[in-house]
């Protein structure tokens, strides 16, 4: 009797195992397009806290239009050429992670400039552990 039970426990043990790894797999596959959303959603966030910016300095009403819409126009452009993933001309290793730098750096210095204090920490804030948590699993 002690040896059947012996055996299921085993058994059982073994099915959790699996269970459990499984699970992991699934939960660390999820975060990892969870991240990859997320660095789509802060990129958007950088462009749109240009755009603030660019209406923000602005003195007339067309230069704020123009100023609003080119100086996230010619970061998406620059982006798309050397940052988008199956852009041919993409850079990589440490001028990919400058040049993520320099535009995520400058959209939170233009919230933070315009006074939007708060939401510059906490863009900033996301950015750094989205950058960090993309270089741990391989996402450059």
């Amino acid at each position: 009797m002690t040896k059947g039970i012996g055996s299921l426990i085993a058994l059982t043990d073994r099915k959790l195992q699996k269970y459990y790894s499984r699970v992991t797999k699934m939960s660390v596959q999820f975060s990892k397009v969870s991240n990859s959303a997320l660095s789509f959603f802060v990129e958007l966030c950088a462009l749109i806290a240009l755009s603030y910016w660019g209406i923000h300095i602005g003195t007339t009403g067309l230069l704020k239009i123009t100023f609003g819409i080119l100086v996230p126009l010619v970061t998406a452009f620059v982006w798309g050429i050397f940052l988008a993933p199956k852009s041919s001309k993409r850079l990589y290793g440490w001028m990919n992670v400058c040049l993520k730098l320099l535009v995520f750096g400058l959209s939170v210095v233009a919230l933070w400039v315009t006074g939007l204090h708060s939401i510059a920490v906490i863009l900033g804030s996301i950015v750094i552990v989205n950058r960090f948590l993309s270089y741990v699993w391989g996402q450059q």
